[in-house]
């Protein structure tokens, strides 16, 4: 910084108009010359100083609006709905881009589209059931793996849980540890379940009560 103060630091600074809060490099290039680039403020590279207010004053409109009419701007839309392209459009030397944030349109527009994607069934509990919980054909076929696998199914106080066999082979259904589930939750015959979704092995559980479903 001294050599640069006593070389005529100060004239460099008048002459490019700098105290700007500008960013600029020195590339070294040998024999103590260098390469400087100066960037503005909003990171774009100041090729050439600015012009004075004088200068500026006695330029005319016509010139102003051409240089306006070359630099092109871009002004981002954001869209919070989807849509099946982007749109891009260019008026007065503004380039506009629509942004998807791929949030989901709260209209049902499409036809046979569910206004909720929340996978869930419910089941009446039968005597049956409470040995091995058969799962609804159309909630297994979308949801449920191919093979046998293990999951964990929530109780809704967040406190407990429990880890049931799921057969894909011969009885589709819940098998090992549902028994343990229906004693400690409890759940009992005339019971109505519904189980939700929430990661691909993961369950949370809600029982209605008849008692509960009547008023």
């Amino acid at each position: 910084i001294y050599y640069l103060e006593k070389s005529g630091w100060g004239k460099f600074v008048r002459d490019n108009a700098l105290g700007n809060n500008e960013f600029i490099t020195f590339t070294h290039k040998g024999k103590m010359r260098f390469t400087v680039n100066i960037f503005k403020q909003d990171g774009k590279e100041m090729m050439q100083p600015p012009q004075s207010s004088s200068f500026l004053a006695s330029s005319s409109r016509g010139i102003k609006t051409e240089q306006r009419k070359d630099d092109k701007k871009e002004e981002v839309v954001v869209s919070s709905e989807l849509s099946p392209t982007t749109a891009a459009e260019s008026n007065g030397g503004t380039s506009k881009r629509n942004l998807n944030l791929g949030k989901k349109k709260a209209r049902g527009d499409s036809a046979g589209a569910s206004s909720s994607s929340v996978a869930e069934f419910t089941i009446f509990i039968r005597r049956s059931y409470l040995r091995i919980l058969p799962i609804p054909t159309a909630f297994d076929k979308a949801h449920m793996p191919k093979k046998n696998a293990m999951f964990k199914i929530h109780h809704p106080d967040g406190k407990r849980s429990w880890n049931v066999t799921y057969l894909a082979s011969t009885t589709v259904g819940f098998s090992a540890g549902w028994i343990c589930l229906i004693k400690e939750y409890p759940i009992a015959a005339g019971d109505t379940c519904k189980f939700t979704l929430i990661k691909p092995d993961e369950l949370l559980l809600v029982v209605l009560r008849p008692e509960e479903e009547t008023e």
